[in-house]
């Protein structure tokens, strides 16, 4: 039983002692904000309802966050006081357990009486997944599960912010805690918490954003609107659950289908679930003509993929891969975050989840540069992110095969309507790229340098330039392999084939020194060792500069 399973038939308990938290940027000058209808939010498995302004939506949390109950983003217009002009707001429903549970893998073992003599159980190897989980959702404190979020989490009470206390059960007023603005007290507070807890858990609503004082009416209308489900509600909203259709009746086609449930479980108002064979695109785009585009070119994609480079001896492939896809850009940076910001989509393997927007939606006007990406060629090169994920057993290539055959598979044509790959055609982004750089006469970079740089490296020096020759490099060792007779060069041809043999021989001598019960991803505490192993083996037997030669000359024929 997870924790929150745990605290969902306690609710009894809950319901005496329990806590809102709201979170608020600063402003103390009360607004003169338009009026909002609303929309309720009913959570039958953790006991909760509260009423939002319709300017909320419900966005998924990342997976593995078990603090976050629910969550809620958007943006309004505030006219008057410091903050006029659009605000986003972000709006948190947490529950903190202050003593280890269930989550961290803590505490006695099931069962064990408290006066019972224990033996210590064996340690548990936990994935690199499964230990992000232990430590996201252990803080104990508020103050710690806004630290392991990145929030400022320095609180102090302020005793003097109701005219009247606001309760939420059994006669218990919210205390107030605040962060103080920087810029001085007619600003308000950078962060403010209504909370009410006992010793044994904290349970609450956080809101956090710029300018949240311009919307406090509505905010404190959300803290107020609260309640706990009891009794014949209760019963009501999980009746509603239970009577939900069963996606996955015995007999079902699908794989994986606990998997497939854990997803469709997080599924939060506005967002859907869609299956293939390999995959469940989970999103809040209503195009259907568009949802089935990306689920046929999803399956096409993996079988090129799993053609062209077969998976490791040992792979486990039979996981389904969870693909999100937000309603455009905006929904995608509200998902994903502010720092995301810039990307196109993302690859996240330790939450093992491939993240998307619309490609359908208009570009807002804030990031013209969308307008030359191709989101359907991010998906093809994102999706072999994932593949490579579950065929290399947890271990990427480096950075110029991983990236460089990303973008290579981004410029795939398929023909949906006979679900098949029907070429690989440039990618014109970054092929625009190499031929700016031939007009000006810019030296390529070194071709040993790229194929030995690390992830960190190949980021952080010029990485718009390095995707493109990794792209142009890949590119030229598949023309290679479409050759025959005596133009092909055999050495160069392969030269993919041997790198990805290299790299397993490499990782399973490795992964020899781990525990046998070590989970795959263990192996990435050696990722830069083994990438290295990998490229010396290969570049070894090979005339490294009669193959930079004809790469160079390649690109200048491009």
């Amino acid at each position: 039983m997870t924790e929150i399973e745990g605290w969902s038939r306690g609710r009894s308990l809950l319901a005496a002692v329990s806590m809102v938290v709201a979170l608020c940027m600063a402003g103390l000058t009360p607004p003169r904000c338009v009026a909002q209808s609303t929309w309720t939010h009913t959570d039958a498995q953790q006991g909760f309802e509260l009423k939002l302004p319709r300017w909320l939506e419900a966005v998924p949390a990342k997976p593995g966050d078990l603090q976050i109950l629910a969550q809620f983003k958007g943006r309004t217009e505030v006219r008057s006081g410091l903050h006029k002009g659009e605000v986003e707001i972000t709006v948190w429903v947490v529950k903190i357990l202050k003593q280890a549970g269930p989550t961290t893998g803590d505490g006695d073992a099931p069962g064990a009486k408290p006066d019972e003599p224990q033996t210590p159980a064996a340690p548990e190897l936990r994935s690199l997944t499964d230990q992000r989980t232990v430590w996201l959702n252990g803080g104990r404190t508020l103050a710690e599960f806004l630290e392991r979020r990145e929030l400022q989490s320095s609180l102090a009470p302020n005793p003097r912010f109701w005219r009247r206390p606001v309760e939420l059960a059994e006669d218990r007023p919210f205390e107030v805690l605040e962060i103080g603005s920087t810029r001085g007290v007619k600003y308000g507070a950078l962060l403010r918490a209504f909370v009410v807890e006992d010793d044994q858990q904290i349970f609450g609503i956080v809101m956090f954003g710029g300018g949240l004082d311009g919307v406090q009416r509505d905010m404190l209308k959300v803290v107020q609107s609260m309640r706990l489900l009891t009794g014949d509600d209760a019963e009501r909203a999980a009746r509603r659950d239970r009577d939900a259709e069963d996606p996955y009746p015995d007999g079902s086609p699908y794989r994986d289908v606990e998997r497939r449930r854990e997803v469709r479980d997080e599924l939060v108002a506005g967002w859907q679930a869609f299956d293939s064979d390999n995959f469940i695109l989970v999103t809040n785009v209503r195009s259907s003509k568009l949802i089935d585009a990306m689920l046929t070119d999803l399956e096409v994609m993996h079988a090129a993929y799993l053609e062209r480079f077969p998976p490791a001896e040992g792979a486990d492939m039979s996981a389904v891969s969870t693909v999100r896809v937000c309603d455009g850009y905006d929904d995608y940076l509200r998902y994903a975050g502010q720092d995301m910001d810039g990307t196109g989509g993302y690859w996240a393997f330790v939450e093992e989840e491939l993240v998307l927007f619309n490609p359908e939606k208009r570009v807002p006007k804030a990031r013209p540069w969308l307008k030359d990406l191709d989101p359907v060629a991010v998906l093809y090169h994102e999706a072999m992110h994932q593949y490579f994920h579950y065929s290399n057993r947890a271990l990427a290539p480096a950075c110029w095969f991983n990236e460089g055959y990303g973008e290579v598979f981004g410029g795939a044509k398929v023909d949906r309507a006979h679900r098949r790959l029907k070429d690989i055609e440039p990618n014109d982004f970054r092929l625009g790229f190499i031929r700016l750089d031939n007009k000006n006469k810019a030296t390529p970079p070194r071709l040993e340098t790229l194929l030995r740089m690390t992830q960190p490296e190949f980021y952080s020096r010029d990485p718009m330039r390095n995707y493109a020759y990794a792209w142009a490099f890949c590119y030229f060792l598949e023309k290679q392999r479409e050759r025959t007779g005596r133009s092909r060069r055999d050495e160069w041809a392969d030269l993919p084939d041997h790198y990805l043999q290299a790299l397993r021989r490499a990782t399973e001598k490795r992964r020899a020194d781990l525990p046998d019960d070590a989970p795959d991803d263990w192996i990435n505490a050696f990722q830069f060792d083994i990438q290295r192993e990998a490229i010396d083996e290969v570049l070894a037997p090979l005339d490294l500069a009669d193959l930079e030669s004809e790469w160079q000359k390649f690109l200048r024929r491009m």
